[in-house]
């Protein structure tokens, strides 16, 4: 093969350079319209959902379409229908404003797909379309000039992806803000325009369409690969995220970690060292998921650190293996855009599982480990030849399977060990994989499948939980401490409130709320100054701050997830004892602002952000105005700020100076001994530490409060501009970090 000419090498960098930065701005426009979105459609899941399912349902829309298109017209005439899309999408992202779009449908229920999609569909709708016809299309061109490799184009596409998922949120958001980031986007959609018109004018002369309608169409048989292929990575991707985010370590923009490895196996799978990956690096794989399986079936997430640098391992080499084989299956160039439009349908799918069938599916997060056996099964053949099990093998597999099952079962009907009991075992199961995994690594895949499965069914009956619960927002387990006589309800590693099962402390509001914590003095003090008060409380947990109304009070609950309101009801009675209690179903303060309209709060408590996803919508310049507006003359507003990963003092410090308010902390930790000897000795290890901050137009009179240092106005949060990243660490206080369940 003769070397490239200049001009070819030219074209070829132009082709990688247009696909990327069509897949950047399409990355970035997705956090760009979920952070509008969200002060006007609420912080509920069903925003960032919905974001991303429109998303992928216009890429493979414009997969579908650049298909048709390329299989009837011209290449020069191709070109110009590409650049005239991308002309239009200009025109209306220079000429529209998309806050005025949400703002038309801003008093609209925000889980109704319809008044998130109508929005989107009019603002972002043609510039999504337009930008995901690009790397078929450029990949079209790249085909009619002879140019060889056009689906290195595609490695290019997720180049773009991923350089939008490092520069959006450590770059773009949190140095500019939204609307210089929506002029910075707009202004390389504009760039891609001219790039499309430049090879609109230098399209290839050829009358006929680059594939024509007589070329032969992909069969089923060919094309249900492809489509199984991407929609396990892409499910696998997901679900690894949320396992993630619930059961190891759910600190800010972990996501990102799993999605970042996604991209990095599809560029990989395409570039110029498929082959050698393929034979070198992919028979690994068996070990990493024989490692996993050990660490998800036993359920071990200590140290953090590792376990999370294993599963991330794991998602690349079997996302890695089933891209590579994805590939080698590629088809031949003229069935190019047919490829892209299969590979798009397979993403939506996985996402789809994930995302909406997953939660209505299952009450618990079997996602994971389900997937992973999925991806298992479906792993390659290093060799065409090479079998399920090799006779030689086939004794050990064997046996490995049947004690390893025997064990199981005596596990699962036997009582709970502590978790670093079962590691040595959980080591030595390791072991006998690694030596057949190179030389055969399909049936080593399927035999740790097949030991996931079992394992995972067998330990499930050793969960203390009294119930599980799901939806879009996470999974939920309701546990109970037969020792402690506690009972309380968890979301992955988080505890969103216990109760106690004695009933002489059923009143006591545990582990954050108790009478010795900050927000029970501010009740207490609320309680002298109003005999009629009105709160509003913007989270709910298990209901336990119902145990702070006094008779004659109005306390409204606001909560995103009615699936918390019903575990709150069946399993605490908190609510059930509070005539005075109300609970709505609405993003906190979407539903404090349409609540104000009637009435007026003497106390607005944000229990909100002991959480780890924190909501940043709901402490912004804005949404604190909104607050403001609705409380009562001498009223406050109390922070719930205990947090293992971010600390709010300062960010609420800065909020306090922009809008002249008083900012003021105080913490309980049951540590100290002197508040440890104030705790009743039954309630001493029921306790954990808490943090909270008051804001209010005057100072605190008690002095337990301390002042927070000054803040900077300008550093404010707004629903412009917000980055979690200049709160990260911990406001646990010191001595308590280790006794708290966060």
């Amino acid at each position: 093969m003769s070397a490239p000419s200049p001009r070819d090498r030219s074209a070829a960098r132009l082709h990688a350079l247009a696909v990327g930065l069509a897949a950047f701005g399409l990355f970035c426009a997705q956090p760009l319209v979920a952070k509008l979105a969200l002060p006007r459609l609420g912080g509920t899941p069903a925003v960032w959902n919905g974001v991303s399912a429109f998303f992928q349902l216009a890429l493979l829309a414009a997969y579908l379409g650049a298909h048709a298109l390329s299989r009837r017209l011209s290449p020069r005439a191709l070109g110009w229908v590409y650049a005239s899309a991308l002309l239009a999408a200009s025109a209306l992202v220079f000429v529209a404003d998309p806050q005025v779009a949400f703002e038309s449908e801003a008093t609209r229920d925000a889980s109704d797909l319809a008044s998130l999609w109508i929005p989107l569909g009019l603002y972002m709708g043609l510039p999504a379309f337009a930008l995901g016809l690009s790397t078929p299309l450029w990949s079209r061109r790249h085909v009619a000039l002879g140019l060889d490799a056009p689906y290195r184009l595609y490695a290019a596409s997720n180049i773009g992806s991923f350089a939008a998922l490092l520069l959006f949120p450590f770059v773009l958001d949190p140095w500019l803000g939204s609307t210089p980031s929506w002029w910075l986007w707009r202004t390389g959609l504009l760039a891609l325009t001219g790039l499309a018109l430049f090879a609109a004018f230098r399209a290839p002369p050829a009358a006929a369409p680059i594939a024509p309608a007589r070329a032969p169409r992909v069969g089923v048989r060919e094309a249900l690969p492809w489509l199984f292929h991407s929609s396990l990575v892409a499910a696998l991707s997901l679900a690894l995220t949320v396992h993630i985010s619930t059961d190891l370590s759910p600190g800010p923009w972990l996501w990102s970690l799993p999605l970042a490895v996604y991209l990095a196996t599809w560029v990989l799978a395409f570039s110029r060292h498929a082959e050698f990956l393929r034979a070198r690096l992919v028979p690994l794989a068996p070990t990493l998921l024989a490692l996993e399986l050990v660490l998800v079936m036993l359920e071990i997430t200590r140290p953090t650190p590792a376990v999370l640098a294993t599963s991330l391992a794991c998602e690349f080499m079997l996302g890695l293996a089933l891209h590579l084989e994805l590939a080698r299956r590629r088809p031949p160039p003229a069935q190019l855009t047919a490829f892209y439009a299969w590979i798009g349908l397979g993403g939506v799918l996985g996402a789809c599982f994930v995302g909406f069938a997953s939660p209505l599916l299952f009450d618990r997060n079997f996602d994971y480990p389900a997937l992973l056996a999925a991806c298992a099964l479906a792993f390659p053949a290093k060799r065409p030849d090479e079998g399920v099990v090799p006779r030689a093998w086939l004794p050990v597999a064997s046996g490995l399977l049947v004690g390893l099952g025997v064990w199981l079962l005596a596990q699962a009907r036997g009582p709970a060990r502590p978790e670093g009991s079962l590691r040595p075992f959980a080591f030595a199961l390791w072991l006998p994989i690694f030596w057949p995994a190179f030389r055969w690594p399909r049936a080593s895949a399927r035999i740790c499948a097949a030991l996931l499965l079992l394992g995972t069914l067998a330990f499930e009956g050793r969960s203390p939980a009294l119930a599980h619960a799901r939806s879009v927002a996470g999974s939920y387990r309701v546990v109970e401490d037969p020792k402690l006589a506690l009972r309380s309800m968890t979301h992955g590693r988080t505890v969103h409130g216990s109760q106690s099962t004695d009933p002489a402390w059923r009143d006591w509001a545990l582990p954050y709320h108790h009478p010795q914590s900050p927000i029970a003095e501010r009740f207490d003090a609320l309680a002298l100054r109003r005999p009629e008060a009105r709160v509003a409380v913007l989270g709910l947990g298990v209901g336990n701050m119902a145990t702070f109304a006094r008779p004659g009070w109005r306390m409204l609950f606001f909560e995103i997830d009615p699936v918390v309101e019903a575990l709150a009801r069946r399993w605490f009675d908190f609510l059930a004892r509070c005539p005075a209690c109300e609970v709505r179903i609405a993003d906190g303060r979407r539903g404090l602002a349409a609540a104000s309209a009637e009435e007026r709060f003497d106390l607005i408590v944000l229990d909100a952000f002991n959480s780890d996803a924190v909501p940043l919508h709901l402490l912004t310049r804005e949404a604190m105005a909104e607050y403001l507006a609705a409380l009562a003359p001498g009223g406050e507003i109390m922070v719930h700020i205990t947090n293992r990963h971010v600390d709010l003092r300062r960010p609420l410090a800065d909020l306090a100076a922009a809008l002249e308010l008083h900012a003021s902390s105080a913490a309980f930790d049951p540590r100290e001994p002197a508040k440890r000897e104030a705790l009743p000795l039954a309630m001493r290890p029921r306790v954990a530490p808490t943090r909270w901050v008051r804001l209010a137009r005057g100072p605190a009179a008690s002095r337990a409060w301390e002042p927070l240092p000054p803040g900077a106005a300008a550093q404010a949060w707004s629903d412009e501009r917000a980055s979690i990243f200049g709160a990260l660490g911990s406001s646990i206080p010191e001595s308590g970090r280790a006794a708290t369940p966060r």
